[in-house]
């Protein structure tokens, strides 16, 4: 089925910085103790259908001034051993400080090979730092309480030169966590 949310849902936050921080370039929220309202509406579909989505709408307020937030995902599920996904987040943000936009597109897919071995790939871009991350983990659970991962992370950034993005982090690491039991 779709579900679509009304009344708008209202939302109370409040968050306190000890120390002012860059919230986009040359922008600074400072120290104080902040609330926030706001209004949302969804639509969203079936995520137990092959293919589903959504949209969110989000406005309220943010820190000194006001935002507004627009969400859309599309997901294709054509098999429970295969999901991918795509979403946009769209961020409109207005302080006295000033002004920006923040733009997020992500893409992740889901591969379950079996029930004790899975890959799972997440690829993000957002406009205000220029960087694409990307994550992919590797997961295998032979039995209950042993279990291993082999993580991939890495960004890149583009420097916005004819030599494109470069990259600014690689790592990959191993994990195997073993239960004891007696």
């Amino acid at each position: 089925g779709v579900v679509f949310k009304l009344p708008p849902l209202e939302a109370r936050s409040r968050e306190v910085l000890a120390t002012p921080f860059q919230i986009s370039r040359g922008i600074f929220v400072p120290t104080g103790d902040y609330s926030f309202d706001e209004y949302s509406g969804e639509f969203a579909s079936s995520t137990s259908r092959s293919l589903s989505g959504g949209v969110l709408y989000r406005a309220g307020d943010f820190y000194t001034g006001e935002r507004v937030n627009l969400v859309g995902k599309l997901t294709w599920r054509p098999s429970k051993h295969f999901r991918t996904s795509l979403s946009y987040d769209y961020n409109d943000v207005e302080l006295p400080q000033g002004n920006f936009i923040v733009r997020l597109t992500s893409v992740r897919t889901d591969v379950v090979f079996s029930s004790k071995l899975s890959w799972v790939n997440l690829v993000q871009y957002d406009n205000v730092s220029g960087v694409i991350g990307i994550n992919s983990r590797l997961h295998y659970v032979p039995e209950d309480g042993r279990e291993a991962f082999l993580v991939l992370n890495h960004n890149l950034q583009d420097p916005a030169t004819p030599g494109g993005f470069q990259t600014t982090y690689a790592e990959l690491t191993a994990k195997v966590n073993y239960t004891f039991r007696f």
